[in-house]
């Protein structure tokens, strides 16, 4: 699937990246610094996956028991799955009774956020044709024809400007007594900014005490030193979600956390039509005893793929329960080598310190997107993002400083040429 957009620029080359995700390319022919929209599986990741093996039927419950974790509680049936991260979040339509009332959200969410609220779709992106969902990878997907019929909802969804400012006011403004759900990031996608999003929901249960929060974890699990579901829901936080493709090198797959509030709105599920709310075998655990509405499981090799790479973190000391802190500090440094090579040319950085993500820079220079799409064409993957005019780079343990270098050398060239 193409993802070239209309304004953000995340893939150009994409016969090259193709070969680069299926491990068909040379060492060296890419340098990937686009985890922050889709990352390559990691090696033990991809072997996992296409190790003709038979897949244990213990392997859902293993896969929530190890999501459960990675936040620090101990129920796996807090975890609900879908194809990938707008997919599960679909589910907090029903679970916070949305159809009730209206959606507050920021404009730093993906366009695909906001649009759950909006009309009910296959969000898992079947037909690949959706390109602000994540593209189904033909070794995860399901044996499912697709779903067409789009479905106005019955909410209305509020957008507040909030990406340039981060003003929370201008977010906690549009609460009133008929919000059933807020949305924001715990670290925005455009430059990795980390939003106190306990203060956040202390704010909002002052403007309406039964309003549900849900927090896009997307940028931020598996990034952050920690993240604490527990001590999120003692705040006031109903949803967290979480994108393990981007953050722990797995293939797609969405991970929703619910609160015990939430848990006990889940038999809203029940009886739901697929045009309404897509539900496969798989998504949600069998202790709710939810029946399907279409006969296809969620393919067991995304469970795999999400198992395969917490051993990997686990393994070689990124992971340790639920603290990051390793793969923070790695992170932390490839960054800090980033921003002085930025610094050196001249080019200042305004996103780093303690309240950015260890895993994301951005910079502003002339001509940016133009830069994005050249070297993009070279081999090297990084992100333009138009809300801000931003480059965007982010970075995996999979990257070295000698990357960055190649990096900067060809950017030294692209620049020189003008």
């Amino acid at each position: 699937m193409k993802k070239d957009f209309r304004r953000d620029c995340y893939i150009v080359n994409q016969g090259l990246y193709n070969k680069y995700r299926t491990y068909q390319t040379k060492p060296g022919e890419v340098i990937d610094f686009n985890s922050a929209s889709l990352a390559r599986p990691y090696p033990e990741t991809f072997k996992a996956v296409h190790t003709k093996r038979k897949l244990s039927k213990n392997l859902e419950l293993r896969a929530r028991e190890e999501a459960a974790k990675l936040v620090g509680i101990s129920d796996p049936n807090q975890v609900i799955f879908g194809r990938n991260t707008t997919e599960a979040l679909s589910f907090a339509y029903w679970l916070a009774d949305v159809d009730k009332g209206n959606v507050v959200t920021t404009d730093a969410e993906n366009e695909s956020i906001p649009r759950i609220f909006r009309e009910h779709r296959d969000h898992g992106n079947t037909d690949k044709s959706d390109g602000w969902s994540t593209f189904a990878d033909k070794e995860v997907a399901e044996r499912y024809g697709g779903l067409r019929t789009r479905l106005k909802t019955k909410s209305t969804t509020s957008v507040a400007r909030f990406v340039r400012s981060y003003d929370l006011n201008q977010v906690v403004n549009r609460v009133d007594g008929n919000t059933r759900l807020v949305v924001i990031s715990h670290v925005v996608r455009n430059d990795g900014r980390i939003i106190d999003i306990k203060e956040f929901a202390r704010r909002v249960k002052q403007k309406n005490p039964n309003a549900y929060l849900a927090i896009d974890g997307a940028q931020a699990l598996g990034n952050l030193p920690l993240v604490d579901f527990k001590d999120l829901e003692k705040s006031g936080i109903d949803f967290y979600v979480a994108t393990p493709h981007k953050t722990l090198g797995s293939y797609p797959l969405g991970i929703l956390y619910v609160s015990d509030r939430v848990k006990s709105q889940i038999q809203s599920l029940q009886g739901r039509k697929p045009e309404e709310q897509l539900i496969m075998a798989g998504m949600i655990p069998d202790i709710y005893k939810i029946r399907p509405n279409v006969r296809c499981h969620l393919n067991p090799a995304r469970y795999q793929s999400l198992v395969a790479s917490i051993e990997k973190l686990t393994k070689e000391g990124f992971l340790q329960q639920n603290d990051f802190s390793k793969k923070a500090e790695y992170l932390s440094e490839l960054k800090d080598y980033f921003v002085q090579g930025l610094q050196s040319r001249g080019i200042g950085v305004n996103h780093v310190g303690d309240n950015y993500s260890p895993a994301i820079v951005s910079f502003t220079i002339s001509g940016s997107r133009k830069l994005v799409r050249d070297i993009q064409r070279r081999g090297v993957f990084c992100s333009y993002i138009s809300d801000t005019d931003d480059v965007r780079v982010s970075f995996d343990i999979t990257n070295t400083k000698q990357e960055v270098d190649r990096y900067f050398e060809l950017f030294d060239s692209l620049r020189k040429k003008g």
